[in-house]
């Protein structure tokens, strides 16, 4: 029996998608386009995901999804979700661990001053949560593909 999970359309689309940008780079490979003439389509393309970018979500979890469960996360982490301005179609979404963002330069003295910002960072949330009340105990709930 075959344990292979059934082909998508979304299986369909990333396989598409990957043979369009292939075909792209041998493409411009071949023809050896002078700048002048590739300029134009990366400004169009930056005009394209400058206002999607700039509505971007950005946000810090604490929880995750082990099923369908909501579970605490190995750690805090961040995710950018980014959806077209026109039909709020998402199409980047990345998420990163705060010490791995942290840790990406290895250079001791940079973690050092990230890890007092944190830690700053903490207590100026625990005085937020201490200020609200009943509520402050209410778990967040990370994004969903559908959010």
């Amino acid at each position: 029996m075959d344990d292979q999970p059934p082909y998508t359309s979304s299986n369909f689309h990333d396989d598409v998608q990957r043979q369009l940008v292939k075909a792209t780079i041998a493409t411009l490979a071949e023809t050896k386009l002078d700048w002048g003439e590739v300029a134009p389509f990366l400004e169009a393309g930056r005009a394209m995901c400058r206002e999607d970018l700039r509505n971007a979500r950005l946000t810090l979890h604490g929880l995750e999804y082990d099923g369908a469960a909501l579970v605490p996360a190995e750690e805090a982490y961040l995710s950018l979700s980014v959806r077209d301005r026109e039909d709020g179609t998402e199409w980047l979404s990345q998420t990163w661990w705060l010490s791995d963002i942290a840790l990406s330069d290895q250079d001791p003295d940079r973690i050092r001053t990230a890890l007092a910002a944190i830690e700053r960072s903490t207590d100026k949330l625990r005085e937020w949560l201490s200020q609200q009340g009943e509520g402050a105990g209410e778990a967040e709930t990370p994004p969903t593909p559908s959010d």
